[in-house]
């Protein structure tokens, strides 16, 4: 059949859009690669067409590359995972984008994002399949650098961290050692002095110092023990609605009594709410020991108050404040206060006594009642602030629990 003009046009017309295309190809500094569309399966589809970037970057000459298949560039440590991505996407004639890690000829690697699409003729039947390369070996290199440095970092942090906590851990058993020996030293002086006396006024002096550093070495270890249980969370919570007023009350007398020995003042305001749903034993241990607290450092004559009142927060809940006048704590100092074995500068320890573990049985506690502490000092005045959910969210109360 004769060619008419305007076929002869289109043909011309064609053959410089094919040539035009072939130009950018070539000049473009990605990697093209075009292949067979079948077979999918063995050898897998032959390629037909590389560019110059791809000969560049892989060493492949075209004639190395003409009539084999893209398998040529993978190796060893090729991501089978990106493999099993792009194999699935040519069985659907789809397109896909995968990083893949990719081998030269000389056999040294290198990283590249690949575009896979399918070509179709007229019918919409896929021809063949072209696929873009582009090098993204450095920006592989940094981000690995980048992770590496990030690793290296983390592990300098943990090691910082580890000779901390080993600081610390010495620091604790030697205080701890000192602590638990003190008694044991005091009671060892008072059995030498009740074999070596005769008096009667002595002996029963000596005998109340046993008992005495015996309640003090109990309690330090009570307290440890106590520590260790709410740090590690192991302390069970038993929750149950309990009548702030009067409860409250019960629990105050024996410190009012015991001020009046000491010629000191507490006062106990509880407003509303008078009823809060938490762990009793907890919640008591919580106060007594910022009631002792106060005791041991009001001298005669002052007032210790403790008082309940609404707090306001996301949720409802309560203040307990248990303020007292005595030495004033350097603003410094404060942070520390909820240390171990932390006890206030310029105070007495031994007159005073105590553990020193008290506060950070206090910190311990109001953590595990999912409130917060904080304290102020100024003026020789000291205020421990307890703020508590009226319900903790881990603790559920039983509507008709009795008060």
């Amino acid at each position: 059949m004769p060619v008419t003009v305007d076929q002869a046009a289109t043909y011309r017309h064609s053959e410089e859009w094919l040539r035009l295309l072939e130009s950018i190809v070539t000049q473009v500094n990605e990697s093209v690669i075009i292949t067979e569309s079948l077979p999918l399966d063995g050898s897998g589809p032959r390629i037909v067409y590389v560019n110059r970037a791809f000969t560049a970057t892989t060493g492949y000459s075209r004639e190395d590359a003409l009539g084999k298949t893209p398998r040529i560039l993978q190796g060893p440590e090729t991501d089978k995972w990106a493999l099993a991505q792009i194999r699935a996407a040519l069985s659907e004639q789809k397109s896909t984008v995968v990083e893949l890690n990719n081998y030269r000829k000389d056999g040294t690697q290198f990283y590249v994002e690949l575009s896979i699409a399918p070509v179709t003729d007229q019918d919409g039947r896929c021809t063949h399949y072209i696929a873009i390369q582009r090098d993204i070996t450095s920006l592989k290199q940094k981000e690995a650098g980048r992770l590496a440095l990030e690793q290296s970092r983390q592990v300098e942090a943990k090691m910082r961290e580890m000779e901390k906590l080993n600081l610390l851990k010495d620091e604790f058993l030697s205080t701890v050692s000192h602590e638990l020996r003190a008694p044991i030293a005091n009671m060892k002086l008072a059995l030498r002095m009740l074999k070596t006396t005769g008096d009667r006024q002595k002996r029963e002096d000596y005998l109340r110092i046993l008992e005495s550093e015996c309640e003090r070495e109990g309690s330090i270890i009570d307290d440890l023990l106590d520590l260790q249980k709410l740090e590690a969370k192991t302390k069970q919570v038993a929750p149950e609605r309990i009548a702030l007023s009067s409860w409250m009350q019960a629990l105050v007398q024996p410190f009012i009594l015991r001020g009046q020995q000491r010629q000191q003042n507490l006062t106990l305001v509880v407003g509303n709410p008078d009823v809060i749903c938490t762990d009793r034993l907890l919640l008591e241990r919580l106060l007594t020991e910022l009631i002792n607290n106060a005791c041991k450092y009001t001298p005669p004559g002052e007032t210790i108050a403790i008082e309940v009142a609404p707090a306001y927060d996301s949720r409802p809940t309560i203040e307990l404040s248990v303020c007292n006048h005595g030495i004033e704590i350097p603003a410094h100092e404060l942070p520390r206060l909820f240390e171990k074995f932390y006890r206030v500068p310029g105070g007495d320890p031994w007159k005073q006594g105590g553990t020193g573990l008290g506060l950070a049985l206090v910190k311990q506690l109001v953590e595990r009642l999912e409130g917060s502490v904080s304290v102020q000092s100024k003026f020789g005045k000291t205020t421990f602030r307890v703020v508590l959910p009226q319900q903790c969210s881990a603790l559920m109360c039983e509507p008709e629990t009795a008060l």
